[in-house]
């Protein structure tokens, strides 16, 4: 087999310094030389299997060394042979078939040049016998403007193939904090490529595998007695954007349950995302309106499209025009019946009791104890003098208490007492969203007779499964806060009211109660 001594690598010697400033995100740099490998897979995979056996597997390892501040690449892939050499050792030289992931000529050369001033090469190609090392000391190179590398040869046996990537004194070295961060995102980028077992990708020594998310199969939410429904709208094949552009294939789904970085669309060309990896996910406002809506932690997919440019870095496309045209017909199809949108806008979960405890015992303390210290100066600064009280509302209706979560808190204004009982329940037979009334039963203060002789009471009660409470807080305790604050206000706000002398003062309770069932729930 030929030796190659010395490589040319004009032009790039001017622009080597110039890569280490690009706007890379550390997966995405890293990304570069795992698409090599699979670029160099695809392109010989006949001859590959020829010599490993139908059951070869691409192996792609990322080793992160801290200690002597290094990353080092390896692949099992075919190397770069001898004809490609020179050619893929120079900066923005086009390979002569480009239709895979290597297009461009600069992936592994920008890369290594962001990570790294100094950078080695070691390949042995599917059937030579030759392992070819090159060095890579940008500053030498740029400062003494050198334009040939020398080439090391050394003997391989006829079994080796596969490239090796050292890169050494990094200055871009991931902290052990981001390393979670770039499992996730290199999983996700590649994740076609793993799940059709083309690839096995590890990362220090791990090997990297796709959790695929849980999809919801529930019936429309406007029809919940219906059939359930498998909410996974699998996108026509060659749906089309406009000529020369279009969505191969594809899906988008919604998630069984909100998940913390598990929504928003991946975007694929050439079977790697391009656009939407990890918790970065693709959310055009079309599709999934405003950040933090239901549609926004709800829906999911992976769309494969073709004919879309994207930049030499490959994190995102070129053609903003062509990517809204998109967005608005797959937007409009998912909006088809039964609406995919509506639904991930519109379904909520039904939790269990456990669930309404935990949020409801957690959401009460903490309303209690911002009440204790904040209520009692405007209560007494609203109630002016004392007024023959009006007749007190009779007990609140018997509940369940196991379905119930309260605490009591004591206030003294007007010159009196008041024990003040705020409760949240989830109690199914409850029909009003607040209820206002005595929380002591009558046994209980006949029993503590002068504990409570010249104690008032009052007792507020927010109904969790009331529809209102389920669309707008289910067991989210940040949005039982506000509306348990809010049923508080209006609880003693009719309390004051009729220590005031305002007759029928719980009719504007009656009405809020009324307008929430009948008419505010939808």
């Amino acid at each position: 087999m030929e030796q190659i001594n010395q490589i040319n690598i004009r032009p790039s010697v001017s622009i080597l310094s110039a890569l280490r400033h690009l706007n890379y995100k550390t997966w995405f740099a890293l990304a570069e030389f795992v698409d090599n490998a699979i670029d160099s897979y695809l392109k010989n995979e006949k001859e590959l299997k020829v010599v490993e056996g139908n059951d070869f597997k691409l192996i792609v390892k990322v080793n992160i060394n801290p200690t002597d501040n290094k990353i080092i690449i390896t692949d099992n892939a075919a190397g770069i042979h001898q004809k490609d050499f020179e050619r893929a050792l120079k900066t923005a030289e086009i390979p002569p078939i480009n239709t895979g992931l290597s297009e461009f000529g600069m992936g592994m050369k920008s890369a290594a040049c962001w990570f790294s001033d100094f950078w080695i090469v070691k390949s042995t190609a599917l059937g030579e016998t030759v392992k070819r090392t090159v060095t890579f000391d940008v500053k030498k190179i740029v400062f003494q403007k050198i334009e040939n590398l020398d080439v090391s040869n050394d003997t391989a046996k006829e079994t080796e193939h596969g490239t090796i990537i050292e890169l050494q004194n990094v200055h871009n070295l991931p902290k052990r904090r981001a390393i979670g961060k770039i499992k996730e995102h290199l999983t996700s980028i590649y994740r076609d490529f793993i799940r059709q077992g083309v690839l096995q990708l590890y990362f220090n020594d791990e090997i990297l595998i796709f959790d695929e998310p849980k999809i919801l199969k529930a019936p429309f939410y406007k029809t919940p007695d219906a059939e359930p429904i498998y909410w996974r709208r699998e996108i026509p094949e060659n749906f089309e954007i406009r000529e020369g552009l279009k969505v191969t294939k594809g899906f988008v789904a919604i998630l069984e349950t909100i998940e913390a970085g598990k929504s928003g669309l991946a975007i694929f060309r050439r079977g790697r995302v391009i656009l939407g990896s990890a918790d970065e996910g693709f959310k055009p406002y079309e599709i999934f309106g405003q950040a933090g809506s239901f549609k926004d932690k709800r829906i999911f997919g992976e769309l494969h499209i073709e004919g879309f440019q994207v930049s030499h870095t490959k994190d995102g496309f070129k053609n903003d025009d062509d990517m809204q045209t998109f967005v608005e017909l797959v937007a409009d199809f998912l909006d088809e019946s039964p609406s995919l949108l509506k639904q991930a806008e519109g379904y909520r979960v039904r939790p269990n009791n456990n669930d309404y405890k935990k949020s409801a015992t957690e959401t009460v303390r903490e309303t209690v104890e911002t009440a204790k210290k904040t209520l009692p100066n405007p209560v007494k600064q609203i109630i002016a003098e004392e007024k023959e009280p009006e007749k007190p509302e009779q007990e609140l209706s018997p509940i369940n208490q196991e379905n119930s979560s309260y605490e009591t808190f004591e206030i003294k204004f007007n010159n009196a007492d008041w024990l003040i009982d705020v409760e949240l329940s989830w109690d199914t037979n409850l029909t009003n969203w607040i209820e206002i009334g005595d929380k002591f039963t009558k046994k209980y203060i006949e029993e503590n007779p002068k504990l409570y002789r010249n104690v008032r009471r009052i007792g507020i009660r927010l109904a969790l499964r009331h529809p209102f409470c389920e669309k707008f807080a289910s067991t989210d305790k940040t949005r039982i806060a506000p509306l348990l604050r809010l049923a508080v206000a209006i609880g003693l706000s009719e309390v004051i009211a009729r220590e005031s002398g305002v007759n029928n003062s719980s009719f504007f309770r009656n009405i809020i109660n009324k307008l929430l069932t009948e008419a505010l729930s939808e």
